[in-house]
């Protein structure tokens, strides 16, 4: 069984791929776009992972996607109120990234070829 991991649209993006249940890569997609923290859809390091694994869209037989909207929703509260002048960015930001976890299935079918 080969699944792949898939950690996209907030800080370190990155994909993992696992085969019989052995991790054979992993990577962050700052790696390639040479930007810390780089929080966009990590198509660099998805290809990387499936060529290091040896196989292709076609082999893989689940998606993982990492998305825990409310973890550290305390810590990330805290952060905007001390910091109120970039507090309306962040809430739009945050917004925006949802819209775009809602479209992975758009973004991978766009790299594979594959229907969403």
């Amino acid at each position: 069984m080969i699944i792949l991991g898939i950690n996209a649209y907030h800080a370190d993006s990155s994909a993992a791929v696992f085969v019989d249940g052995r991790m054979v890569a992993a990577i962050e997609e700052e790696r390639f776009r040479r930007v810390k923290h780089w929080a966009g859809f990590p198509e660099l390091a998805i290809a990387f992972c499936l060529k290091e694994a040896g196989v292709g869209f076609d082999q893989v037989d689940h998606f993982a996607i990492g998305r825990d909207p409310k973890a550290k929703f305390f810590k990330k509260l805290l952060y905007l109120a001390k910091h109120p002048v970039g507090s309306f960015a962040a809430v739009k930001e945050r917004f925006s990234n949802s819209r775009k976890v809602s479209s992975i299935e758009h973004e991978l079918s766009r790299i594979s070829g594959s229907p969403p």
